[in-house]
């Protein structure tokens, strides 16, 4: 490689010509002679190949007038585009028709034809990244409340740096997210991590990069931010103990805004101390219309019927759960309308013995009271330990996908920081969410139960 140096009216070299590669680092220009890259083959990169292998056929399939029309909106100044030397250039309507349709395939929307109408949307606002590192495996991205619309898609680079004090972008930015609409309601994204990088440390900055992108396209500027990488894996749960006899909550009316579903994710981490070949309760409603418990074979077991009674679906983990000092984890989703019914135990996906269901019917979760720790009557109760119960009956997540699995229980068998409002597993807050194990201080939007006996702290916590 040699050191070149430039002088008016040349500014600057790019390219490669006669077999020598020109260009520019932090040292300045320079000329080396070509070689053939790498081809790594990523996930990323097959999808943009297979989805430009798409659009010579599309733009063909266009009128002259359509094709003129691509022509007349890239020459628009507001289409101008940046080379790497720093100026701008008008893209060919070819070019403008390759970009909108490449991006809409990648996001998975429909391709377009007629040239894009909707303005390019504002850069969006990047409140926080908490770039993890020990055993943690999602990246976490926080906007300010209410950024996202339903009408923009949102797609995230970031770049991971080992130096706190860098303050220039680095050149090793990789695509993460393509999310198509977020909610309004969103402001927490989780992204892949360990997929594409090796584990973060202490001395590690993250650079994201986030664009909106409309439903026809056309990308905003980046909105960008940078942080020193964090120990998410620090989270510690607690957890409260129930005795088996008098410690369980009521509701004492519905949950707020709850509605009957065919939809469910539950994850919840407990230690069993007592109660063997009885049923004990996690979560259950008035006259038994659903139950998340611990059967009489000491095994996990789901049960929720229409408001008929007619059971919807109930099933039965494998394991079982004996009375000692291990902590477990049981993360569990079911969507009905599609017959998919997922369960997780201790990070580890297992096989469900379904013995009814699934059928695709509602099924009742809203009834005049509901319970925890214990049946609505005021039995079954649960005997042991409780820590970061979670219940989303409005929502589906694919369990069978080990980032979403991360959402609830790290590499290494622990409890994951479900965040503030426990909108972290899926973006949403959940009808109930009690960190630790104490009902009377439900984050989720369901509103808090009441304790009839005063729960004390569990020995230890998982």
């Amino acid at each position: 490689m040699a050191i070149i140096k430039v002088q008016a009216p040349v500014a600057g070299i790019r390219g490669t010509v006669g077999g020598i590669t020109y260009s520019a680092n932090k040292s300045g220009p320079y000329a080396r002679a070509w070689s053939r890259g790498a081809n790594p083959r990523t996930d990323f990169q097959t999808a943009q190949r297979r989805s430009l292998s798409t659009i010579p056929a599309l733009w063909n399939a266009l009128t002259g007038v359509q094709q003129a029309a691509w022509d007349t909106f890239a020459a628009l100044a507001a289409q101008d585009r940046t080379n790497s030397l720093g100026e701008t250039f008008s893209a060919s309507g070819y070019n403008w028709f390759t970009i909108c349709n490449t991006r809409l395939i990648n996001i998975g929307r429909s391709t377009i034809t007629a040239t894009p109408v909707i303005a390019r949307p504002a850069s969006p606002t990047v409140s926080s990244l908490q770039l993890p590192f020990l055993d943690a495996q999602i990246a976490k991205i926080t906007y300010p409340s209410g950024e996202w619309t339903a009408s923009q898609d949102q797609v995230i680079e970031i770049g991971v740096v080992n130096s706190t004090g860098r303050t220039v972008e680095p050149t090793n930015f990789l695509q993460l997210l393509l999310d198509q609409a977020p909610p309004d309601t969103d402001n927490v994204f989780r992204v892949p991590y360990l997929d594409r990088w090796n584990l973060a440390g202490t001395a590690y900055k993250g650079f994201v990069r986030a664009y909106r992108q409309t439903a026809e396209g056309i990308r905003s500027a980046a909105g960008t931010a940078n942080f020193i990488s964090t120990d998410s894996a620090a989270y510690a749960a607690t957890a409260d103990d129930y005795d088996g006899s008098t410690n369980y909550g009521l509701r004492g009316a519905d949950y707020t805004t709850n509605a009957n579903s065919k939809l469910t994710i539950f994850s919840a981490w407990f230690r069993v101390d007592g109660g063997a070949g009885t049923i004990r309760e996690f979560l259950g409603n008035q006259a038994g219309f659903y139950s998340f418990a611990i059967n009489a074979s000491n095994q996990f077991q789901v049960f929720a019927a229409q408001p008929s009674g007619a059971s919807v679906i109930q099933y039965n983990s494998t394991s079982t759960f004996p009375v000692g000092a291990a902590w477990y984890n049981v993360i569990t989703a079911f969507e009905l309308e599609a017959g998919t019914v997922q369960l997780v135990i201790d990070g580890v996906a297992e096989t469900p013995t379904l013995v009814t269901g699934p059928v695709d019917t509602a099924a009742d979760w809203t009834r005049a009271d509901q319970s925890f720790g214990a049946r609505v009557a005021g039995d079954r109760f649960f005997d042991g330990c409780i820590s970061d119960l979670y219940w989303n009956n409005a929502e589906y997540l694919d369990i069978s996908e080990s980032d979403n699995i991360g959402a609830f229980i790290s590499p290494s068998g622990e409890p994951v920081d479900l965040g503030a409002d426990a909108s972290f597993p899926t973006g949403a807050i959940p009808i109930l969410a009690v960190l630790g194990g104490d009902p009377s201080t439900n984050i989720g939007y369901g509103g808090n139960l009441v304790n009839q006996a005063a729960l004390s702290a569990c020995s230890s916590a998982p």
